[in-house]
């Protein structure tokens, strides 16, 4: 897989840093958020990527060295 990278629009930047989009499989892209229960944050991510949404659940510490992240 290359590099994933989606522009989310109206995601505040508060948000952003609790959503990590990791990869897509079978027409849904995987995001990791910390509150899988924000319906807006995941309809943006529905519009702004086209796949539907596979949520995982992450720490709602925001990820800011992304050195242990490797794309395979």
């Amino acid at each position: 897989m290359g590099d994933l990278l989606i522009e989310f629009g109206k995601i505040t930047s508060e948000e952003l840093n609790k959503v990590l989009a990791f990869g897509i499989e079978d027409n849904k892209i995987k995001v990791a958020m910390s509150d899988p229960l924000n319906i807006l944050a995941i309809d943006d991510v529905k519009i702004s990527s086209g796949f539907n949404v596979e949520i995982f659940i992450k720490s709602p510490i925001p990820i800011k060295n992304n050195s242990c992240i490797k794309t395979v």
